[in-house]
């Protein structure tokens, strides 16, 4: 039974990662993502539903459009795996369980703002805001633990960031994004969540300044740094919590 929940939970992942890619491209643009159909972005043609199966469309067109010919970016079919994978090993780690619901949605959103903040440097609040009202819900209705913890833990993510966003070293959003994993992991977790994502940063931009890819003036999307940390502590929040002593 565990294999056939894998292979439906990746086909649920290749689905949504398709889903997600259109959310990732309309969402910035305030295009209408519920009733109209897909198109190419270089000829504006509509897609059949025969495009838009998910990796196999990709491969089978060689990585081009039916239409126009023009190439295909690289990401959307990996958006597609990558969603596919997180969400098999979500139900491998967790189980079938509404916690793993409560997973699933913050992968979910982990994934479209992390791309969507580095396409547009912005993070919209309508992905934040929807994660915290579903995570308050879970914690009060659904969890054990007190809330306060997690009260705590929005309050701190987003004060914390506030600060930066004050000094215009962040955006709005990081701080949105913050508050939101208060919410889903509490004070400590996500205490030890913001120092990994600074961490992560700091060394991500050095690197790019030692490779010259960057100038230290050039401004770097921190929400990719924020996800990868919030990703890291969905799965191994044991091993991290410990290296800080708590």
């Amino acid at each position: 039974m565990r294999i056939y929940y894998s292979i439906l939970f990746f086909i649920l992942g290749l689905a949504f990662g398709s889903f997600f890619n259109v959310l990732i491209y309309r969402l910035p643009e305030s295009e209408n993502f519920i009733n109209s159909r897909s198109y190419c972005p270089k000829c504006n043609t509509k897609l059949k539903y025969y495009d838009l199966i998910p990796i196999i469309s990709y491969i089978s067109l060689k990585g081009k459009c039916r239409y126009c010919q023009k190439r295909i970016s690289i990401r959307y079919p990996l958006i597609e795996l990558l969603t596919a994978l997180l969400y098999t090993i979500s139900y491998l780690y967790f189980g079938l369980s509404l916690y793993l619901l409560m997973v699933i949605l913050l992968i979910s959103l982990l994934i479209i703002i992390t791309f969507i903040d580095l396409d547009y440097m912005i993070i919209p609040h309508s992905l934040t805001i929807t994660g915290i009202v579903v995570f308050t819900l879970y914690q009060l209705i659904i969890n054990q633990e007190s809330i306060l913890t997690y009260l705590y833990g929005l309050i701190f993510g987003f004060a914390f960031l506030a600060i930066f966003v004050f000094f215009n070293a962040m955006g709005g959003g990081d701080a949105m994004l913050a508050a939101m994993f208060g919410m889903f992991f509490g004070l400590e977790k996500t205490f030890v969540l913001l120092m990994i994502s600074f961490i992560i940063g700091g060394i991500f931009s050095l690197i790019v300044v030692i490779l010259k890819k960057k100038d230290r003036k050039d401004k770097i999307p921190f929400g990719p740094f924020l996800t990868t940390a919030a990703l890291l502590m969905v799965f191994f929040d044991s091993y991290f919590l410990s290296i800080y002593g708590l």
